[in-house]
């Protein structure tokens, strides 16, 4: 009963999530979340069609071992994403800070990536709605990138209507916590003594936050949505960023 049980929902879940990260290898999308999704997508077929041969192989006590930590770590990878994307949601923003602080996302060549253009399309809104905030795009150069992460967000800002007066370029961050040791560097101290939002995706709005505070930061957030053949991946992905934070506090 229980093997068959365990089969259906395997194939249900496998299938689809393995066809997800492959598509998105194919369009280069190489980076953790996507070859982790593969992998569990392959780990759940192998499940799905192999239970009586895993069965035969394995001790019982060790395959009913083995069942139970991949049901624990499914279980607690659901709970922890249904968390992370309610809390995403919580927007505090007022549109009344003085500063707006869009976090960088990856590149393709030049150009935005899907992520980043919902960051992005965000910050437009937000930027029409409070017209005295300052924005600071923040990225470096990462693999696969030809230019910076900021550079890219610019240019998308001014060719969206948002005057080249009121933005700011961070060039040099490499990850979420530098993002804002750099901005803050970069208005010598302004996000810790005046008012600052920042946007990312839902995904990560609360690691963002947590590191934020860790940095003394008191700072409100506004989520984009996460592209839907990009949420398996990205959830998967932060998951595996949380416990770096929690072990690291980075």
């Amino acid at each position: 009963m229980l093997t068959g049980i365990l089969s259906v929902i395997s194939a249900v879940f496998g299938i689809p999530i393995l066809t997800n990260g492959i598509a998105l290898i194919a369009n280069n999308a190489h980076n953790i979340g996507t070859y982790l999704t593969v992998f569990l997508g392959i780990i759940l077929i192998i499940i799905a069609f192999f239970m009586k041969l895993i069965k035969r192989l394995f001790i019982y006590p060790l395959f009913k071992l083995l069942s139970t930590v991949l049901c624990f770590g499914l279980v607690v990878c659901l709970i922890s994403s249904t968390f992370l994307f309610i809390y995403g949601k919580a927007d505090t923003a007022t549109y009344k800070e003085d500063y707006l602080v869009v976090l960088g996302c990856g590149l393709q060549g030049t150009e935005p990536s899907e992520t980043l253009v919902k960051r992005l399309e965000k910050a437009v809104g937000y930027a029409n709605r409070n017209t005295t905030a300052k924005i600071i795009v923040t990225g470096g150069m990462g693999q696969g990138e030809d230019i910076t992460e900021a550079e890219a967000m610019h240019k998308y800002l001014v060719d969206n209507g948002i005057s080249i007066d009121r933005i700011l370029q961070e060039h040099n961050s490499t990850s979420t916590t530098e993002n804002f040791e750099f901005s803050n560097r970069l208005t010598n101290g302004d996000l810790q003594n005046k008012s600052a939002v920042f946007i990312t995706n839902d995904f990560h709005i609360y690691r963002a936050n947590s590191l934020a505070k860790l940095q003394g930061l008191s700072i409100n957030h506004l989520s984009a949505q996460t592209p839907w053949y990009n949420v398996i991946p990205s959830y998967l992905r932060e998951n595996l960023a949380l416990i770096q934070m929690f072990v690291f506090n980075k």
